[in-house]
């Protein structure tokens, strides 16, 4: 059948790019084109052999990726000790989000760090109300939210306790709150001022057959439409350093964590500037960071203020050509605080990777039972295909005893290929 054949030759293809005078020139011609997704297949593919990756150049988005497929080696205990900082920033950073409204549809937060997410009206006031839930009949507790909090905000923050108790998601949770007069409500999100709640409010988990149940209402806007936003660039740099001062005690402490270096970050020994590669590979961790979470993974707000975090360091370091004018202007002390810090003097302890007991059969069994592995595979095949004078005449200029297995194992490839019609992905 197609995709038996189309298995089989990716089986194939793999071993061929096991072969590494195969897999040298296939890189190189790789990183000639500039192909970071194919890139990424490669990595994808050879996860569990860091070895493989030996030959990658020392590019800022390879070494970010080289680092991550190392961290598929580490039992659960050493991730959660290797995350600990960032969780523990993310976690704060929730915490400072969730101290004041956000409006759900323009994804824009008062205590944004960001001009971008920045919710910024003028005389806007809205009450804390402090809630008394019941979870499941196993747990009471009081949760503090705004009046202006629709209810999936008040859902969003019930799960960030939660999480700390057991593993939710946003989907799972049920509230009993009667509605006061939702009907009226067309055009603004119905906010927690619209709920009549005369004591605790019972969270459940869903029962599977209201899942699909919920009926999701177009509404116009939340706390405010665009146009009623504030755009004065000097009122939102104002507001900006305001909200950062809150935050900096905590960013203080999370950039002399850094600092400290973190134990499990090996950096290549070919590398000149260890220093300016680990700042930018911490850097582009705190970027990613937010996709370690269960329930607000793709939160813009969150996702804006993690980029802030992570230009602020590469200003403070200065590991990056340019820096927008507001990033220059919120750091300018950090800058100042870390001058003195003797770049030249920071050494990494290296952190032994633990070594897969997999054999390579076993790798090889792993990988090739995976649809996604294969449909890389495919990719990477068709890219060869592509390029494949370019890259046989690598190979014949520099082992030239490898052209022909190299050309025996690609004649059975089309074979399979051929004796079926496949979809070119």
């Amino acid at each position: 059948s197609n995709s038996s054949n189309l298995r089989q030759s990716m089986e194939l293809f793999y071993d061929l790019l096991g072969m590494t005078p195969f897999s040298e020139a296939f890189i190189d011609e790789l990183i000639k084109n500039d192909c970071n997704d194919l890139l990424k297949c490669y990595i994808y593919i050879y996860r569990y052999n860091p070895l493989n990756l030996k030959s990658f150049p020392i590019t800022r988005q390879i070494t970010y990726l080289k680092l991550i497929s190392s961290l598929l080696f580490q039992s659960k205990t050493n991730l959660i000790e290797i995350f600990h900082i960032f969780d523990k920033l993310l976690d704060s950073l929730i915490n400072y989000l969730d101290c004041g409204p956000c409006d759900q549809l323009l994804n824009r937060s008062i205590n944004s760090l960001s001009s971008s997410t920045l919710l910024l009206i003028p005389n806007f006031e809205y009450n804390s109300i402090d809630l008394s839930i019941n979870y499941e009949n196993l747990l009471r507790f009081h949760l503090s939210v705004f009046d202006c909090d629709t209810i999936d905000q008040i859902k969003t923050k019930l799960i960030h306790y939660l999480n700390s108790y057991e593993q939710t998601s946003h989907e799972q949770i049920d509230l009993s709150i009667s509605p006061l007069n939702i009907c009226s409500c067309t055009q603004q999100i119905p906010i927690l001022k619209q709920y009549s709640i005369n004591s605790t409010i019972i969270c459940r988990k869903k029962t599977s057959w209201n899942l699909s149940s919920e009926r999701k209402s177009h509404y116009q806007y939340h706390l405010c439409q665009e146009n009623d936003l504030i755009k004065d660039e000097n009122l939102i740099l104002k507001q900006l350093i305001q909200n950062k001062k809150y935050f900096n005690e905590i960013l203080l402490n999370f950039y002399k964590e850094i600092l400290n270096g973190l134990n499990f970050i090996t950096i290549d020994n070919r590398s000149q500037d260890l220093f300016k590669q680990y700042i930018q590979l911490i850097s582009d961790l705190i970027r990613q960071i937010n996709h370690l979470m269960l329930s607000r993974s793709t939160c813009p707000i969150i996702e804006s203020c993690l980029n802030v975090i992570a230009d602020g360091l590469e200003f403070i370091f200065q590991t990056k050509n340019s820096f927008s004018k507001e990033i220059q202007i919120l750091f300018e002390d950090e800058k100042k605080y870390f001058s003195s810090f003797n770049t030249n003097l920071f050494q990494l302890s290296s952190y032994p990777l633990r070594n897969s007991l997999l054999s390579s059969l076993d790798i090889r069994s792993l990988i090739l039972a995976d649809d996604t592995s294969i449909d890389c595979l495919f990719k990477l095949y068709q890219f060869y295909e592509l390029h494949s004078e370019s890259i046989n005449q690598h190979i014949g200029e520099n082992h030239v005893s490898v052209l022909l297995p190299v050309h025996h194992l690609l004649v059975q490839i089309r074979q399979l290929i051929n004796s079926d019609t496949i979809t070119i992905i």
